[in-house]
């Protein structure tokens, strides 16, 4: 049987559409009460948050129920591993914004857009995916390779990668391909002027938005496929992970700076997945050369004979990972700058030390201390 064998649980068409169906029915009532808000306050905000993650949780009560806790513990690990890698990508979505200064209002709108694309991009990249992996077992050393790279990656460039939004090659062709205008035209992503049709400054952004989530996708997807190659899971906690994200966006737009050790939790979290992706096939590697490995008590042995990290130790890794690069963001406080020092009276700069200066008590002859020399100019100099 081959190692990277895909275990559908779900064959039924019409549970697809029906959990299809729910997300367009949750976006379409997101938006009405946005709408309707006239706005969107970190209250509400902080509310969808929490309404996305209930409704994860749920869903995960009812994969629990129906197809037991090792899928259920499947999709939770797939869930938080998709969830941290999104509050990544929001540091490209405020670079982005902050960079063509998109107001606020508008930013609702590209989320929302830039999400209902994301979903359709990751439906086909998991599909694909799956194909790949149940037609080539060698495509999840692949995928390794990708994570583990960019886990050293993130690790050792962090932030220094990051790009001039406006001078990326997605931004150039597109106002190649496209005219642009040389602003915001209020909610509209074309408009016509000069009898031409013109994108917005907005579309722009959008289409910025989407690219940095293909990208983000290139880790995100190998990732949960080393969680679990269910394709129903892996759909379904893609999906749930992103909905929350344009909430999210705006509860911790202000706060997300603050996460200064995510990155590092992020890039130890793709290196241990590509890991675990290795483990199958270096046990197979081995049994094939009649070599005896091992079998630690954090590895389990499936029904078909094949070794691989069991998924509560992978949740595990994630939920600690996570909980604690978390904890010491909030607790670290970045050292204070040395106060610069305060000036001698009467307005005189200081020196270094902070004290007058002592004149040589040698060349007063022990007259003590030289009188101050009068800058004022002398009766004789003042004459003509």
């Amino acid at each position: 049987m081959p190692l990277a064998s895909i275990e559908t649980s779900v064959t039924n068409p019409l549970v697809w559409l029906g959990f299809v169906a729910l997300v367009i029915v949750a976006i379409f009532v997101d938006l009405g009460l946005y709408r309707r808000a006239h706005g969107m306050t970190t209250r509400m905000a902080l509310g969808w948050a929490v309404v996305w993650v209930l409704l994860a949780l749920a869903f995960a009560g009812g994969v629990w129920r129906v197809l037991g806790p090792v899928k259920a513990g499947e999709f939770l690990a797939g869930y938080l591993l998709e969830k941290s890698l999104s509050v990544d990508n929001l540091f490209v979505f405020i670079l982005v914004f902050a960079h063509f200064r998109t107001p606020r209002a508008e930013q609702h709108r590209v989320l929302v857009w830039g999400i209902i694309g994301a979903m359709v991009l990751r439906a086909i990249m998991i599909l694909a995916g799956a194909k790949l992996v149940a037609e080539f077992d060698e495509v999840l050393l692949f995928f390794a390779a990708i994570l583990f790279w960019s886990g050293l990656k993130l690790l050792f460039k962090g932030d220094e990668g990051d790009e001039d939004p406006s001078d990326t090659r997605i931004v150039r062709a597109a106002r190649a391909l496209v005219p642009i205008t040389d602003g915001y035209r209020g909610h509209a992503f074309f408009v016509i002027e000069d009898g031409k049709r013109k994108a917005t400054l907005l579309f722009l952004v959008l289409v910025v938005i989407e690219a940095s989530d293909v990208l983000f996708a290139v880790d995100s997807i190998p990732a949960i496929f080393g969680v679990t190659k269910d394709p129903f899971i892996v759909f379904t906690s893609n999906i749930f992970a992103i909905l929350g994200l344009r909430s999210l966006f705006f509860v911790i737009e202000a706060a997300i700076q603050r996460l200064r050790f995510l990155k590092v939790g992020l890039a130890f979290l793709l290196c241990f997945i590509a890991v675990k992706m290795c483990i199958p096939f270096v046990y197979e590697f081995a049994h094939e050369r009649e070599v005896h490995l091992p079998t630690p008590f954090f590895l389990d042995v499936d029904a078909t004979g094949h070794v691989k990290l069991g998924i509560a130790y992978s949740l595990g890794m994630i939920v600690a990972t996570l909980g604690a690069t978390t904890v010491l963001s909030l607790l670290w406080t970045p050292p204070q700058a040395p106060a610069p020092a305060a000036p001698a009276p009467g307005g005189a700069p200081s020196s270094t030390s902070g004290r007058q200066p002592v004149s040589d008590p040698a060349s007063t002859d022990g007259a003590g201390p030289t009188p101050p020399v009068s800058s004022a100019p002398s009766p004789e100099e003042q004459a003509p």
